[in-house]
């Protein structure tokens, strides 16, 4: 078993049931996070520099408060852009994979605790992603659905961005034999 952070400690304990018992822990690695949104943060670099040269060519015009309401969630969304590799961070810190003797899951914490569990039953083919580095993701289920427009998606569920994939494999491979 790895170290728990203090932080995840007494929500693991609350989560545990009866006989079930931590085989193996470990936390996305924030750096793999941050990197899955840089594209989000170029994208809200001309996005932003669009908004900013359109309002210096409104500046000396006469404007209304409506032209401003109308233009500030444009700005919202320019800046969360911007902060999107911080708020990937920040998910990252506060997100513990967990597999126990009993089921594999994901404890994130927040406002709200949000576990995700997968019992060996529901687990369907494990997808392995691994980079030269060792780390990578699995994916343990996969959804297909069709959104509003329309088109087909597929969510994914599983361990993201793990600093060891392999070591996870194997204790997710031991759950399974079970």
């Amino acid at each position: 078993m790895q170290y728990i952070p203090e932080n995840f400690k007494q929500e693991l304990n609350n989560e545990l049931k009866d006989r079930e018992h931590v085989a193996w822990s470990t936390r996305p690695n924030s750096f793999y996070s941050i990197l899955s949104a840089t594209p989000a943060f170029l994208f809200g670099i001309p996005w932003n520099a669009f908004l900013l040269f359109m309002h210096d060519k409104q500046l000396g015009k006469n404007e209304s408060i409506y032209l401003d309401v109308f233009v500030l969630p444009f700005y919202l969304v320019g800046l969360y852009l911007f902060l999107t590799p911080v708020i990937e961070w920040r998910k990252a810190r506060k997100t513990l994979y967990v597999i126990t003797n009993l089921r594999a899951f994901s404890l994130k914490l927040g406002q709200s605790v949000i576990v995700e569990s997968f019992y060996p039953k529901s687990i369907g083919n494990i997808e392995k992603t691994v980079r030269s580095n060792g780390s990578g993701n699995l994916i343990l289920a996969r959804d297909h659905h069709i959104d509003s427009d329309g088109d087909k998606k597929v969510t994914d569920y599983g361990f993201f961005a793990l600093p060891n994939v392999i070591e996870a494999e194997k204790q997710l491979d031991k759950l399974l034999e079970q």
